[in-house]
């Protein structure tokens, strides 16, 4: 009697390591999508003097750059009260495109370059970012314009090398492939116990 109370403890701990392992691979294969996982390990080619919004609608969420200059828009992109990112622009064909770059990309001895030459780096696309909107009408300011006007020729879609993380997305795909082989093998040993109890 304790031996089969013992084996169906065993048992609903099974189902309970199963739906667990079946929400947490649903909630990171969700991310992958979310973030468009596989696309990240292989950039879309783009140069500066492209149309960002036309690389986009491509399909495009994460993009292998190579840009002639970027000019220093003179505003910074600050969490937690500290400077992680500089915001840059290139004007193509009467359209602004903003670009986020990482701290980590500059030499920390040296001043933030007025401009940047020849530059190359990966990047996330992002649409319409939280920030875009408060730099624009700053920018906006600086030009003696309005907002209105200035996003009327500014891409929603910014260029951010601050946000590609290929460790984080490396990390990502290892862990749901981890999960993923995981709940399989709790299912084999789920439905190998299920069989074993009712031949009993």
């Amino acid at each position: 009697m304790k031996l089969k109370k013992l084996k169906s403890i065993l048992f609903n701990h099974q189902i309970q390591a199963a739906v667990f392992l079946f929400l947490f691979v649903l909630i990171t294969i969700s991310a992958c999508m979310h973030i468009s996982l596989f696309k990240s390990f292989k950039p879309q080619s783009y140069s500066s003097s492209d149309n960002i919004d036309d690389c986009y609608l491509s399909g495009a969420r994460y993009v292998n750059v190579d840009a002639d200059t970027l000019y220093y828009t003179g505003y910074d992109y600050i969490d937690h009260d500290r400077v992680k990112g500089h915001y840059y622009y290139t004007l193509a064909d009467d359209r602004c495109t903003i670009y986020l770059i990482s701290t980590k990309y500059f030499n920390k001895d040296n001043d933030i370059p007025v401009s940047l030459d020849d530059v190359s780096f990966k990047a996330v696309l992002k649409k319409n970012d939280t920030y875009l909107k408060p730099l624009l009408e700053y920018m906006a300011i600086d030009l003696n314009w309005n907002y209105s006007g200035l996003s009327s020729h500014t891409s929603a879609i910014m260029i951010s090398q601050y946000h590609y993380s290929l460790p984080l997305y490396l990390c990502l795909l290892i862990i749901t492939f981890i999960g993923i082989i995981s709940l399989v093998f709790y299912i084999v040993k789920y439905f190998k116990t299920l069989k074993k109890t009712v031949r009993e």
